[in-house]
C-alpha cells in the first residue's frame, strides 16, 4: 500500500495566477517557479538488459545484492549497489539505465558522471504543460546537455557539475528562483 500524498494545488505550487483585475486569464509564464538543486554528484548508468550484467565487466555478486528496499541477489534486476536519498532506475528491452550517487558506482560497470541535480518543485498536476519544454529550450539556449527524468510528482534535470552554475543562470534569467 502506498502512502497517501497530499497534492499541493496549482495555486499553493506558484502556477496558477488569479484572473487580472479586468477578469480576464492571465498568461503565466511555466517557470515562474523555485527549483532545487540536489547534493552531491551522480552518474548515468548503463546496463545491457540482453545479456545481462556480465558485459557490465563486474561479477554478478558485485553488482546485484541486497537493498533497503530488502530485495536480494535472487531477484534479478534490482543492482543492490543503487543507493542514496536519490536514484532511478529504468528498464526497456534494450538496457538498464541507472542514476544514482557517483560514488556508488562500482568499477567495470558503463557509466558517465559528474552529473548535478536539479529538482522542480511538485506535486506537478499531470494537465500542466510546457514545463520540461520551456526548461530544455532555456538550458539548449545556453548550450547546456540535459539528461531529464520525471516522476509520478515532478521532474528533474540532470546537468553536468561543470555547466550547473551556467544552468542556473540560464534558468534564472527565465524567471526561475532557487531556494
Amino acid at each position: 500500500m502506498f502512502p497517501a500524498v497530499r497534492h499541493r494545488s496549482r495555486v499553493q505550487q506558484g502556477l496558477h495566477r488569479p484572473p487580472s483585475a479586468n477578469g480576464q486569464s492571465r498568461v503565466v509564464n511555466p517557470l515562474d517557479f523555485k527549483m532545487t538543486t540536489l547534493d552531491g554528484t551522480y552518474a548515468v548508468c548503463r546496463l545491457d538488459t540482453r545479456s545481462g550484467v556480465q558485459d557490465s565487466g563486474v561479477p554478478h555478486s558485485s553488482i546485484f545484492g541486497s537493498s533497503a528496499r530488502g530485495e536480494s541477489a535472487s531477484e534479478p534486476g534490482f543492482p543492490g549497489w543503487v543507493r542514496g536519498g536519490f536514484w532511478s532506475i529504468t528498464q526497456t528491452s534494450d538496457e538498464l539505465s541507472i542514476v544514482c550517487p557517483q560514488e556508488c558506482v562500482p568499477g567495470g560497470v558503463l557509466h558517465e558522471g559528474g552529473w548535478r541535480v536539479l529538482k522542480v518543485p511538485g506535486p506537478l498536476s499531470f494537465a500542466l504543460t510546457g514545463i520540461m519544454a520551456s526548461i530544455s529550450s532555456a538550458l539548449a539556449d545556453a548550450g547546456i546537455s540535459i539528461f531529464a527524468l520525471s516522476t509520478y510528482d515532478t521532474d528533474y534535470i540532470l546537468v553536468k557539475a561543470d555547466q550547473l552554475e551556467n544552468a542556473i543562470d540560464a534558468l534564472r534569467r527565465q524567471g526561475v528562483e532557487f531556494e
